[in-house]
């Protein structure tokens, strides 16, 4: 029988073919977690994975194979390669040693993103043997976003949002991911975590891996997780004495408002060494365990191990952590850029300064003497107002505010009456247009306000419609947790009106921080933030049990973020916390130049300069085409 010739792409087909064929039946000598990555793993760019860059990541990842180690922990500060190790691991479960990978996140929508983005683009598609779990597998019928099949084992991600989801599944990896982030579900048997830790109790070889940086003293997994383990640290050599130090932030000292200038001391002889230094002693670090080891192995890291490059526009690694612990400080919300700083660098819980709220008593003993109605303080630059309605009357509180963050209270006033009635808009018209006398600058108005528009909303902004630019806005609070302070307006009604939607919890937050501000004896300038009242009738007990009348308690975000939430007791009042939330909103609308008003308080007889008009660039016209 006459035999077809073979085609060009006949002959093609067949060779790939064969050489897959060698390929799956050629003998593979066993690698652990730690050879596999070093020869075979690739990351982004195709550059070899290589324990030399980060040193303390190779005992982080043959950890977990120990067989007296139940569960392995990570409290590691950000962008020290926790999630490097936990995708080598991966890796090689997938090509080297297959095993039934099960990875828990605290949302499915980000067991999704990380499927997509970091399992796929910086994993598989980089390391030639596990790229064609991406290009090849996704196209079988058993494989998806969440759910991947490989010879021998299989990946199934998922959020502990689905409590249905994790008490299906069965592994013998498991790997929980970022667990300070996870919410507990009520209508759940029980903590999603401790779930998902059973679903590996009928194999015999299950390693259980637990990483996250820290969130709120009392409320973080990973503390405690890492509180029952033997709580290894990466003790480096002091280039000095060449004694073993655990570096921390607090180690860094520079002159303030030079940050370019920090350097590490050694607390041990004092020493001083530079960032070229800290990197060289982190090469040479270890792990030492700090308790006794009873099953848990724990690792702890702060971001003074970072062996990545310096970022662009620093001088040093020393040079950015000097100055984001100087921008925290500054910061509208310190309380909070502090806690980024400590949960995400230091790698610890946070422990907020305000435990209670501020006692009205020691508010009402602190007012200054001074009275609005002669004379403002000279610190006051600009004014803004807060209002909020009620049933019977409008209540509106006038704040001025100055440079530093520093606010001034110059007067709360109840306008009685129906807000349905025309008189009573004249009348709370007439009580915003009042005029105030600075020292230097003279006679003074309120630049604008916001008034809240939740009751009697359809009156309250026809009032407001068309005053947008004397900046006077309607706005509505927001309840969810997280919500920026001002976010963008929105067109409401017809006609259209702007409304802005104000994250009211994180605005509470920062009064009640500056509350609780106080000036040290011997000090000759006010902290940042701080509140000023002038010691006059309205601003009395009443008005400042109604300013912290609300208690606060942690919940967490949509995003998985602890925040303040803040809740008044049943039948008390609290528009003096109200009134003030919406004048700081006000002036954060309007972002008005307090430099500049600054400077011409300090000489108000000085001309301003004119500033230079901006050349007009020629346009060059190609003609008779």
């Amino acid at each position: 029988m006459e035999q077809k010739a073979w085609s060009e792409g006949d002959r093609i087909g067949a060779a790939n073919i064969i050489r897959t064929c060698r390929k799956l039946s050629a003998y593979k000598p066993p690698m652990n977690a730690m050879q596999w990555s070093e020869k075979t793993r690739r990351m982004e760019g195709g550059r070899s994975y290589r324990f030399g860059f980060a040193p303390y990541q190779r005992e982080m990842m043959e950890t977990p194979f120990r067989p007296d180690v139940q569960i392995t922990a990570f409290q590691m500060a950000s962008r020290l390669g926790k999630t490097e190790v936990c995708m080598n691991i991966l890796g090689h479960a997938i090509d080297a040693q297959p095993r039934k990978v099960l990875w828990l996140w605290p949302t499915t929508s980000q067991a999704t993103k990380w499927s997509k983005e970091t399992f796929e683009r910086e994993l598989c598609e980089p390391t030639p043997e596990l790229r064609w779990l991406v290009r090849g597998g996704r196209r079988q019928s058993d494989n998806t976003i969440l759910h991947r099949a490989f010879p021998g084992g299989l990946l199934h991600a998922f959020g502990s949002n689905s409590p249905g989801e994790i008490r299906r599944a069965k592994g013998n990896l498991l790997v929980a991911d970022e667990i300070d982030a996870h919410t507990t579900n009520k209508s759940d048997e029980g903590d999603a975590l401790e779930i998902f830790w059973v679903r590996g109790s009928e194999f015999h070889d299950t390693c259980r891996i637990a990483c996250s940086y820290p969130s709120l003293v009392g409320h973080s997994r990973i503390a405690r997780l890492m509180e029952d383990s033997d709580y290894r640290k990466w003790h480096v050599p002091c280039p000095r004495c060449k004694e073993p130090i655990v570096m921390l932030r607090e180690h860094l000292r520079w002159t303030p408002g030079e940050p370019e200038n920090a350097i590490v001391i050694c607390p041990e002889c004092e020493g001083e060494f530079n960032d070229k230094e800290r990197r060289a002693a982190v090469a040479k670090g270890e792990w030492i365990a700090t308790k006794p080891f009873k099953g848990t192995a724990g690792f702890w890291g702060s971001g003074m191990l970072s062996p990545h490059p310096v970022q662009r526009g620093y001088k040093s690694h020393l040079h950015w952590v000097a100055q984001q612990t100087e921008a925290a400080e500054k910061a509208a919300n310190p309380d909070r850029a502090r806690r980024v700083l400590v949960n995400t660098f230091d790698a610890m819980p946070f422990q907020g300064r305000l435990e209670e709220k501020p006692d009205p008593a020691d508010l009402v003993w602190r007012r200054e003497k001074f009275n609005p109605v002669d004379q403002i303080p000279s610190g006051c630059l600009v004014i803004y107002w807060g209002a909020d309605v009620q049933g019977d009357r409008l209540e509106v509180e006038f704040v001025g505010f100055g440079e530093n963050d520093e606010t001034w209270g110059l007067g709360y006033v109840q306008v009685f009456g129906s807000p349905l009635k025309s008189d009573t808009w004249r009348a709370f018209e007439k009580t915003i247009s009042r005029k105030w006398q600075h020292p230097t600058l003279g006679e003074m108005g309120a630049r604008g306000g916001c008034i809240d528009s939740r009751y009697q909303s359809a009156k309250v902004r026809q009032w407001t419609r068309g005053k947008q630019t004397r900046g006077i806005f309607a706005i509505v609070g927001s309840t969810i947790l997280g919500k920026i302070p001002v976010g963008t307006p929105k067109k409401m009604q017809k006609p259209p009106v702007l409304v802005y939607e104000l994250g009211t919890h994180e605005i509470k937050d920062v009064i009640y921080q500056r509350l609780d501000l106080i000036r040290a004896e011997g000090e000759t300038t006010w902290p940042q933030g701080y509140m000023h009242y002038p010691a006059v009738e309205e601003y009395n007990q009443s008005y400042f049990t109604g300013l912290t009348i609300e208690d606060s308690i942690m919940k967490k975000g949509p995003d998985g973020n602890d925040y303040r939430w803040f809740e008044k007791p049943k039948g008390s009042r609290n528009e003096p916390l109200d009134v003030r939330v919406y004048a700081m909103a006000a002036k954060m609308i309007a972002r008005p130049n307090l430099p500049m008003l600054a400077r011409r308080a300090l000489a108000p007889d000085a001309e301003e300069k004119p500033r230079p008009k901006k050349k007009r660039p020629r346009s060059w016209k190609l003609r008779g085409f």
